[in-house]
């Protein structure tokens, strides 16, 4: 996957492809207002990196839920061992989606995940759990 670097004025811009809709219409993402093309070609390898690694999430109003459920088939089964892959699917889906999936991934707040965390740690988790719930929560706040 690649991006194009355009400059737009003064500014630089880019565009990515990033999937395709329902319909199988192309969807692209655009961002401009870069000071230099270096600027905008490190934001576009940021997000094809995040596109190829199954880390971007649209900006549409999605749920942690689906957005959690989609990481878990596009990024976790294919590039994980099965073991990891298990203990993140039952952390997923008997602890988090449970508790936060029908937020919005952008209006989940730190203080909501690090509430939830302190909730499960009162159960009395195992290391593994905390240390992916950990890895969960710095994903989650890259994808805010």
């Amino acid at each position: 996957m690649k991006g194009s670097i355009k400059k737009r004025g003064t500014k630089w811009s880019y565009i990515v492809d990033v999937g395709f809709d329902e319909n199988g219409k192309r969807k692209q993402k655009t961002k401009s207002g870069f000071r230099t093309k270096a600027e905008a070609q490190a934001a576009c390898n940021e997000l094809i990196n995040q596109i190829n690694k199954g880390q971007y999430v649209e900006e549409k109003r999605m749920t942690l839920e689906e957005y959690l459920l989609l990481w878990l088939k596009d990024y976790a089964k294919p590039n994980m061992r099965q073991t990891s892959y298990d203990l993140r699917e039952v952390l997923i889906t008997k602890r988090i989606i449970p508790a936060l999936g029908k937020y919005e991934i952008q209006k989940i707040t730190p203080h909501q995940i690090s509430k939830f965390y302190v909730e499960l740690n009162e159960k009395g988790l195992s290391q593994e759990y905390n240390t992916v719930f950990i890895h969960f929560y710095a994903l989650l706040l890259k994808e805010r």
